[in-house]
């Protein structure tokens, strides 16, 4: 059975602008191009990130989003609380307690970026899509008007006019031997996984474990996975490949009632996971934020290499000599 085509997305261009990108359902508009690793940053339509090389008299207009970042949270101050027989808590959340990135086909108020840009948040309902517009510091203002009435045009084109909708899939196949829900590759390593690698947050020792090509991160002394994966065998010279990705909600900030937490197994702290793999010639690598921070990732045996953070990855990149980046891949 043919696999249905992924959703489109149209808009009315505005003189002057030009697509700088489109895959599927995201697409990225602009008055002037962007460097490459601007525009993974644009595509995520955040409004946190800081751009390296952002127009200072350019506009974009982005329909993105992020897979690790929630689209919608509830506003904790307008849940009702009830409390059951059996001594639980029931939380509603009212329907205007649900928080989007900002008004449906429109753009909200501005917030200020790194080096004098400023975005602008929307939402593309019924749909995982967020509409992110950015303006350099120099931008003319006439460009918000354009950025905003490209926006009330957005659609998601899910078929094509004219084409009959496919019949409903049948259940899928089984899984791979060895495989484990949630997995990025469908796979993980077996049973003769051997630690590799580890990484440290304050108070939270993420350890990766591999076997052969596969492997998975847990927590320290833990044998529940947070994510895992195989690669396509170790990559060449200074090249990195992402296995997986993963963010971790972490666990609450206090024991539940009545108990307390044992030494060593306090409070985990969100964060993001990402387990890569290195080339033989690759001797350090960072991943690099939204928010421009570097953190460098831990390096273990064969060319495994971890690193969490609290902030978000969007690029991994190997360093040379005297830091200078010879290789790089997304964190998508």
């Amino acid at each position: 059975m043919p696999t249905p085509a992924p959703p489109t997305v149209e808009l009315q261009l505005q003189p002057g602008w030009q697509t700088l990108f489109a895959d599927g359902d995201k697409l990225v508009v602009g008055t002037r191009p962007l460097v490459s690793r601007d525009l993974l940053l644009a595509v995520l339509a955040r409004d946190d990130v800081a751009f390296s090389a952002f127009p200072a008299d350019g506009a974009v207009l982005v329909v993105g989003g992020d897979r690790l970042k929630a689209k919608y949270v509830g506003d904790p101050s307008k849940a009702t609380r009830t409390t059951t027989a059996a001594g639980g808590e029931v939380v509603q959340l009212s329907p205007d307690a649900v928080i989007g990135p900002g008004p449906a086909l429109d753009l909200g108020p501005q917030k200020p970026l790194p080096g004098g840009v400023v975005v602008r948040l929307g939402d593309v309902p019924q749909s995982i899509r967020t509409l992110a517009a950015y303006f350099g510091p120099r931008a003319d203002p006439g460009l918000m008007q354009e950025a905003q009435a490209m926006a009330a045009t957005v659609r998601l084109q899910r078929m094509a006019p004219g084409v009959t909708p496919p019949p409903p899939p049948g259940p899928p196949p089984p899984p791979p031997p060895g495989s484990r829900p949630g997995f990025d590759s469908g796979q993980a390593p077996g049973s003769q996984a051997r630690e590799v690698v580890s990484f440290t947050l304050p108070g939270t020792t993420y350890t990766g474990r591999a076997d052969g090509d596969c492997a998975d991160v847990a927590l320290a002394g833990a044998t529940q996975p947070l994510a895992g994966g195989c690669s396509a065998g170790r990559p060449t010279g200074s090249a990195v490949e992402v296995v997986a990705v993963s963010a971790n909600s972490g666990s609450p900030p206090s024991p539940p009632q009545g108990q307390a937490f044992a030494p060593g197994k306090g409070p985990v702290l969100p964060a993001t996971i990402v387990l890569a793999r290195l080339g033989p010639e690759a001797r350090s690598v960072v991943a690099v934020l939204v928010d421009g921070r570097t953190i460098p990732a831990a390096v273990g045996g064969d060319g495994w290499a971890l690193v969490a953070t609290g902030g978000r990855p969007f690029l991994l990149e190997v360093r040379g000599r005297g830091g200078k980046p010879v290789a790089q891949t997304p964190v998508a």
